[in-house]
């Protein structure tokens, strides 16, 4: 819809009632992201079989997130069929890691790091310059604008598919809609959904954002417009790590 989210970024009312330094234990138990799209595939309907845990990954999750899942459950007395004792899906190791034990750190600069060091143990070729602190000091790092403009590339990218999901929603075509969401989703229903989410959850709350700076540079109110371009260097950087 093309109302305000009186959600703001929080994925939920119950996330919104958590302090932040909570709110990633509640979007596990919720399987919930902050924009509101799944985290990880649900399990299998109707008491069906259910895979490991490295197996609910969707097709965007980094593969050593998915690399790590699957040790974890093959160390702890699972296989490709049975899960282990220790069976996690791929996104909830990436929040968890990134909220508690880098707490502050984004989850893209944690990415690119472990990218590295897994092309490195896996003898793969891998540059020195794609470590972002090394990216920094040799001046390849992306500054504000830079990431705003990949933001918006992104949203272009997907501007024509999500357009047609919402058109086919208003005349109720429930096939059709699908089908522009597999394209969105380089042919996976799921993903595609969740970036039609994470692309409206993006829109409402930038518009919402932009709507309070016009204000706050109406009255002049420099500490909001202080508060309230942090709030839009955060959602940039949160929908830079959308898949």
């Amino acid at each position: 819809t093309d109302t305000l989210s009186p959600l703001g970024s929080a994925g939920s009312w119950l996330q919104m009632a958590f302090p932040s330094v909570l709110r990633p234990l509640v979007q596990l138990t919720e399987n919930k992201s902050f924009t509101g799209s799944k985290l990880y595939r649900d399990d299998a309907p109707f008491g069906g079989y259910n895979a490991p845990a490295y197996e609910k990954a969707f097709k965007n999750t980094p593969d050593h997130w998915v690399s790590a899942s699957k040790m974890l459950n093959f160390a702890t007395g699972g296989d490709d069929v049975s899960p282990g004792k220790i069976n996690v899906p791929p996104e909830a190791l990436r929040l968890l890691l990134t909220s508690f034990v880098a707490p502050g750190v984004s989850s893209q600069f944690v990415d690119k790091v472990l990218d590295v060091l897994s092309k490195a143990g896996q003898g793969k070729d891998w540059n020195l310059r794609d470590l972002p602190i090394v990216s920094r000091m040799v001046g390849n790092a992306p500054d504000e604008r830079v990431q705003e403009r990949a933001v918006y590339d992104r949203m272009n990218d997907w501007r024509q598919n999500v357009l047609q999901i919402k058109e086919y929603k208003k005349q109720e075509r429930w096939q059709d809609a699908d089908d522009a969401a597999r394209r969105l989703g380089d042919g996976d229903l799921d993903l595609g959904n969740k970036r039609y989410d994470d692309w409206e959850a993006f829109n409402s709350d930038l518009r919402s954002l932009n709507k309070d700076m016009k204000q706050a540079e109406k009255e002049k109110d420099k500490a909001w417009q202080g508060e309230l371009a942090q709030e839009r260097k955060q959602l940039f950087a949160e929908f830079g790590r959308v898949r």
